[in-house]
């Protein structure tokens, strides 16, 4: 009999003693770790008194300054009770309220909470819907939901929860509780609860009275900070430090910072009693506690969602040190977290893991002295210049032994008065947060998250997964000692599997046997031009026919390596054919690359045979001891056919590449696997006889594999440029002309630079290539959209795969292009080939998880020539299906529709600041910038200097300039008429000048108010007799067309949207802090919105015009928008301002900015702002953004991609990408970005120096709020020790002192020393504009389209 066993048959009153001796227990304990014995005081409660470390946590996220703030740590429930008593509710709670100190408190602007000595009476706020209709009642309620669950109270304002009732139908009561977790943690509300019951039930009996209060407890916190305990775990954990792993690595879809107010969606399971039960026996017998067990299964399904297998995650504690017994009745937050290391790289069973984490956890438990807010602090400190370090994964449980809270067997807080019909809670920067807890012998485990930071349906999976393993353990033992954990749902399975569902008979034969064919059948018939002469079909099999005899003259064994030493030409596709005729395998090599290269390759290769030239062996030696056949030497006589030597899975070819130890690696690949990839191409492309190829790859590189032999194959021919024109466009374009050239096979950048000679040069589109196949590299978003304009009648196919797997093994159409991905989507298996997303372990990698991509079936090499040990390391057993996969070493991810994406080299993963860096990521962002022909990024090392991204990148703004000055010029909306004509007379056009102009590119600087007030001068109403009216026509007089304002850029103007009253010539604000996503303009616009300093957005209101226009309204709307614009595209200039209409804007993806509902009718839009100093003349209207304009743009819009840590610190513009010799991107060959100048002056200098008063001022505060005896200007914040709740302590008192704004993330990251911020404020000091006219019109009254509001003016 077990513990478990034993505990279960305790009887009521033996487990009420078991637990007071644990109390006990525990009591002794802490007082053998120092804990003090305190006694009340009374005048602590009735002071302000600092916050606890994780209040502080709290409280400062909830700030809009940082990523994932805007939202308080925060519970809301819903509770349905039938037949309540409302006002005998109020009273009992109201007397909860005057037993409980932390009921009454509130957190001064200072950071010091208060206990308010007296409240006013609570009253429950009441609403009926009893009478409301289903659906009217159902919406009220969801938008009461919505109003409260994620509510943030002003801290400073008591109270720091709200109450409200609905009444709703058969006298049910819904309760709606919103609770600020700054006052009171889980097991305070369950007391909260008890006591509301008690007071409830009872009114006449009161409780015994609280002596203790939460000002003593915290009074008792500080005191342990002196204690031995105490410092021994501050010891422990700064040991730790270091090697404490980073948070889970989710594959995000939005970075924390572009979100403003993180929204919280729930999610929960209940595990039955009875499994329950035998889930803890199980794992009792192994002596591991249910909160370890729990912890555990969590993070087993946080390891499979995360990119790496090391990780930390936050456990919060309900951590009550027994300073005196009132502790365990006291209503208040004595939450604590600590940080908990995960190391599961290595595949082991659950149990094993599990035990691990056991012991782990006690270890560190046994410091918890120390919050995990501490040790994150001092790791911040220690990764300084770095952003905060935060760990957004928490688990919520019962992490401790003996205290009241410990134990998971709470009642259903509030069950008393009825059942839980909702609850959510959420924290500020927190991502996920997985709680458990036993509730009437149930385990119940509720998920919390912020699911816009994932792709969609992410976290589902993940809660899938958690259920099923939960469940698994507690009904299958066998399940504890699985060496594996297959935790991919099942639904996601099925959908990889589908997708390697491409077996098909396999093509029968040997790779050269098609070409064979051909040349039997069409002798006469063109197979390769090479520039100097064309083969047919019959010539091309003499010629190598010769060879294969020559071969086995020379006794070369039959499937011996055959070397191939010619340049690029059709002498390469005679001495292919003829070495595989002759049972041999080739041996492509480039006589291009250095001596010692060529030898290096034939000595790895032990080739048998040279096949070259006599050009080539003038250039290059080949060693004596092999046989080397000079083809040009042989004479072609009559064919005598040589029968087939080999079989299919026999040696076809072996292709040496780059190896990353520096000794190239020779790829084997067979008949079968080749002849394949090939037929499969055929097949989907309709390759035939009168198809042609521009073979533009060496045939080293094994694009040319299909070029030959499936092109040939298939009867088409190969058109090969001439040697010395190999890389010029102009060349290409006339033998594909001549020829007839059909089809395209290239990487990208190949295909880019006949795309822009057609478009630059030739100016004319290729109407003959009918399939533009690209591989071997990224294709840029932008590419496909510029081949069907100028190959307007080719197919477009991104194809994939590694030399090692055949060629190809995967592809994808490309059609229409979503503005919305990061790359060119890598597509779905080739037939009798597999691809699979797999982690370190081979273990599959759920959807959107990001896991090495590796290839199966048919077409998986033999191996590495020669190289037993890295053939090992590549070419693997899946420990699944004992299935032969190719390790490709590329990174990718399973998308929902079963499509796979590819995100770049796991060797492109970089590290900047600490932080991992897949450098394909940050490419596909910037390829996804309206603008960006091409991107690459790097990270650029300098002497002494840590590593900094640089992003690279070709602009694409030619047709702007170019295509589309000239259809300008061409004036095409005029209607040329050969007619008679009666001329009007008149001044001349030429005197005319034309002040309207379109800015495109504006400055940095805020604008003046009086300069917007200008500008929208000509909108004011007017009117002499008393009807309203305007510079411009309305249909009937109505004037429903509202003017909006998002205004990031106004001196005196808070960032927002303002809606534009225009009889009182004042701007009221609709919303503050709104940022519109960049996603919703078009990508060529984003640049110039994101620049603005205002946009303008003209918006009808439906009810002001339809009643009288009906289907008509829009139509009119749009022309009195285009009055309203035109107007002030004329006032700008007098303005001082630049103005550019922009349409394409998303007004339905954009949801309701204008807080308008259903009334909004949006018909366009215009930015603005000061001139940049770019700015296009009147006679460019659509001229490229400059570079730091478009930098500048480039940097925001991926600030709204990607975490901070990854947006390049610089840009280099490039006029091409370095090539290697098979077209990919030569990194190496990357230029050095400019050194960037010092930006600060010596310190002492200018206005910053000791003498400011300012600066001193700023040293003085400092040192107050730090605790220091004196600040030096050159001190650095986070030196002196400053904390988050200093630097809001700071920015509060020090920001109503300076002439000009800073953020708080400014004033200490942006500018750590005081010598950098005075430099700062001084210098941007005479920016500011102080004297704002905020007098209005007098007039009261608008027509119907002009929208009433009374708020902030």
């Amino acid at each position: 009999m077990d513990i478990i066993d034993k505990i279960a048959g305790l009887s009521r009153s033996q487990t009420e003693t078991l637990l007071a001796r644990m109390r006990e227990r525990r009591e002794e304990v802490a007082r053998g770790q120092g804990v003090p014995q305190l006694e009340p005081d009374a005048g602590r409660r009735r002071k302000p008194f600092p916050l606890t470390e994780i209040q502080q946590a709290y409280w400062v996220g909830r700030q809009g300054s940082f990523a994932m703030g805007n939202v308080s740590a925060h519970g809301y429930l819903e509770v349905e009770a039938r037949g309540a008593d409302l006002e005998r509710l109020e009273r009992a709670f109201n007397r909860v309220i005057a037993r409980h100190d932390m009921l009454r408190a509130v957190v001064q602007s200072d950071g010091n909470q208060r206990i308010l000595a007296d409240v006013p009476y609570y009253r429950f706020k009441v609403e009926d819907l009893s009478a409301l209709a289903a659906q009217e009642r159902a919406a009220r309620l969801a938008a009461l939901r919505d109003e409260l669950s994620h509510q943030v109270l002003p801290a400073d304002v008591w109270p720091l929860f709200e109450i409200r009732a609905s009444r709703l139908p058969a006298g049910v009561l819904r309760l709606h509780l919103s609770l600020d977790v700054l006052i009171l943690d889980a097991h305070s509300f369950d007391l909260v609860s008890a006591d509301w019951q008690h007071y409830h039930d009872h009114p006449d009996h009161e409780l015994p009275p609280l002596a203790f209060s939460f000002a003593d407890y915290e009074a008792g916190l500080r005191q342990m900070e002196g204690t031995r305990a105490f410092q021994d775990s501050l010891r422990y954990w700064r040991d730790r430090l270091d090697d404490l792993p980073p948070p889970p690595e989710f594959p995000l879809a939005r970075s924390p910072e572009s979100i403003d107010a993180p929204k919280f969606t729930h999610r929960s399971l209940s595990l039955p009693r009875g499994d329950w039960e035998a889930l803890k026996k199980r794992a009792g017998a192994l002596r591991i506690t249910p909160a370890a067990l729990l912890l555990s299964i969590y993070a087993c399904v946080v390891r499979r969602w995360s990119q790496s297998p090391r990780f930390t995650l936050n456990l919060t504690l309900f951590n009550r040190l027994p300073f005196h017994p009132d502790v365990d009745r006291l209503v208040g937050d004595f939450t604590t977290v600590t940080l908990l290391a995960f190391d599961l790289s290595a595949p082991r069973s659950f149990a094993d893991i599990a035990l691990g984490v056991q012991r782990q956890l006690w270890q560190d438990l046994d410091h918890r002295a120390v919050s995990g807010v501490r040790v994150l602090r001092e790791l911040t400190e220690r990764k300084r210049g770095a952003q905060s370090v935060t760990m957004p994964v928490v688990f919520t449980g019962a992490l401790n032994s003996g205290g009241a809270s410990d134990a998971l067997a709470h009642s259903v807080p509030l069950d008393w008065l009825g059942h839980t019909a909702y609850s959510v809670t959420q924290t500020p920067q927190v991502w996920l947060d997985c709680q458990a807890g036993e509730y009437g012998g149930d385990l119940v485990i509720d998920w919390d998250s912020v699911d816009e930071l994932f792709q969609h349906g992410f976290v589902d999976a993940m809660f899938d997964a958690f259920t099923g393993l939960l469940q698994r353990l507690a009904r299958d033992g066998t399940a504890w000692q699985h060496p594996r954990l297959d935790l991919v749902p099942p639904a996601q399975a099925s959908l990889m599997a589908r997708a390697n569902a491409t077996a098909t008979p396999v093509p029968a034969g040997l790779l050269h046997e098609p070409l064979l064919a051909q040349c039997r059948a069409r002798p006469d018939s063109l197979a390769v031009a090479d520039g100097t002469r064309m083969l047919t079909f019959g010539a091309l099999y003499r010629e190598a026919n010769a060879l294969a005899h020559a071969l086995c003259a020379r006794d070369v064994p039959t499937g011996a390596l055959v070397a191939v030493l010619l340049p690029k030409s059709a002498a390469q596709v005679v001495a292919v054919l003829g070495i595989l005729e002759a049972g041999t395998a080739y041996l492509p090599i480039e006589p291009g690359l250095p001596q010692e290269r060529i030898d290096e390759v034939l000595r790895l290769s032990g080739a048998a045979a040279v096949v070259t030239d006599a050009a080539t062996l003038k250039t290059r030696r080949v060693a004596s001891a092999r046989t080397v056949i000079e083809l040009d030497g042989l004479k072609p006589g009559t064919t005598r056919p040589l029968p087939a030597l080999r079989a299919p899975a026999d040696l076809a070819y072996v292709i040496y590449t780059s190896g990353s130890t520096g000794t190239p690696k020779g790829v084997a690949i067979d008949h079968r696997g080749a002849l394949n990839t090939c037929a499969d191409v055929n097949a989907r492309m309709q390759v035939g006889a009168d198809d042609r190829v521009l073979g533009l790859s060496a045939l080293n590189f094994d694009l040319s594999v299909w070029d030959i032999f499936g092109v040939l194959g298939a009867g088409g021919a190969l058109v090969l440029p001439a040697a010395d024109h190999a890389r010029e466009p102009t060349h290409w374009a006339d033998i594909m002309a001549r020829h007839g050239v059909t089809l395209w096979n290239t990487v990208p950048a190949l295909l880019d630079l006949y795309v822009g000679y057609l478009r630059d040069v030739a100016e004319r589109p290729d109407l003959r290539l009918r399939v533009a196949m690209m591989s071997g590299d990224w294709i840029s978003l932008a590419l496909p959209a510029q081949i069907r304009t100028w190959c307007p009648n080719a197919a477009i196919w991104s194809l994939g795969g590694a030399t090692e797997a055949s060629i190809w093994s995967i592809a994808y159409p490309v059609e229409t292009v979503d503005p919305a991905w990061r790359s060119i989507p890598y597509g779905r298996p080739m037939l009798n080939q597999t691809f699979h997303v797999r982690d370190a372990n081979l273990d599959h990698c759920p959807v959107g998880v990001p896991g090495e991509l590796c290839i199966g079936g048919i077409g998986v090499a033999v191996g590495y020539w020669n190289d037993s040990e890295r053939t090992a390391q590549a070419f693997v057993r899946c420990p699944h299906s004992g299935a032969r996969l190719y390790r490709t070493g590329d990174l990718g991810r399973w998308l929902p529709d079963g499509t796979l994406e590819i995100l770049g080299r796991i060797d492109f993963q970089v590290k900047v600041n600490g932080y991992r860096v897949e450098l394909g990521e940050v490419e596909s962002a910037m390829n996804a910038y309206q603008g960006v022909q091409t991107a690459v990024a790097n990270v650029s090392v300098g002497a002494g200097k840590a590593g900094q991204l640089v992003g690279y990148y070709l602009r694409d703004d030619a047709p702007a300039g170019g295509d589309k000055l000239r259809g300008v010029l061409s004036q095409p909306g005029l209607r040329r008429l050969h007619g008679t004509e009666t001329p009007l007379g008149g001044p001349a056009a030429t005197a005319q000048r034309i002040v309207r102009r379109s800015t495109r590119a504006f400055a940095a600087d805020a604008v003046a108010p009086a300069a917007l007030a200008r500008l929208l001068e000509p909108l004011r109403q007017g009117g002499e007799d008393g009807m309203p009216r305007y510079r411009y026509a309305s249909a009937g007089g109505l004037y429903p067309v509202q003017l909006y304002l998002h205004v990031s850029r106004v001196d005196g103007v808070e960032p927002g949207i303002y809606y534009y009253h225009p009889v009182r010539n004042a701007l009221q604000l609709v919303a503050a802090n709104v940022d519109l996503d960049m996603g919703l303009y078009p990508r060529r616009n984003q640049p110039i919105a994101a620049g603005a300093a205002f946009r303008l957005f003209l918006v009808g209101s439906r009810q002001a015009i339809e009643p009288q226009y009906g289907a008509a309204a829009h139509t009119l709307c749009l022309l009195e928008a285009g009055a309203i614009s035109h107007l002030l595209e004329d006032a700008a200039a007098g303005a001082g301002l630049g103005l550019v209409q922009l349409g394409g804007f998303d007004a339905e993806r954009a949801g309701d900015p204008f807080a308008l509902g259903a009334d909004a009718m949006y018909l366009h839009m215009l930015a603005g702002g000061l001139p940049g100093r770019e700015a296009p003349e009147a006679g460019s209207p659509d001229a490229p953004l400059s570079k730091a304009a478009f930098e500048e743009g480039l940097r925001a819009h991926l600030a709204r991609r990607l975490p901070d840590y990854m947006v390049p610190r610089q840009f280099v513009r490039l006029e091409r990408l370095p090539l290697s010799a098979n077209g990919k991107v030569d990194r190496k060959a990357l230029p050095e970005p400019a050194a960037r100048r010092a930006a600060a002056a010596p310190a002492g200098a200018g206005p910053a120096g000791p003498a400011s008063p300012l600066c001193a001022e700023i040293c003085a505060l400092w040192a107050e709020v730090l605790g220091v005896p004196q600040v030096a200007p050159d001190d650095n914040f986070f030196d002196l020790g400053g904390t988050s709740v200093d630097m809001i302590r700071i920015h509060t008192r020090l920001q109503p002192r300076l002439p000009v704004d800073v953020s708080l993330l400014d004033m200490f990251f942006g500018h750590p020393t005081i010598a950098d911020l005075v430099r700062h404020v001084e210098a941007g000091d005479g920016h500011a504009n102080n004297n704002h006219d905020n007098t209005a019109a007098s007039a009261d009254s608008a027509p119907r389209g002009r929208r009433r509001n009374r708020g902030q003016q």
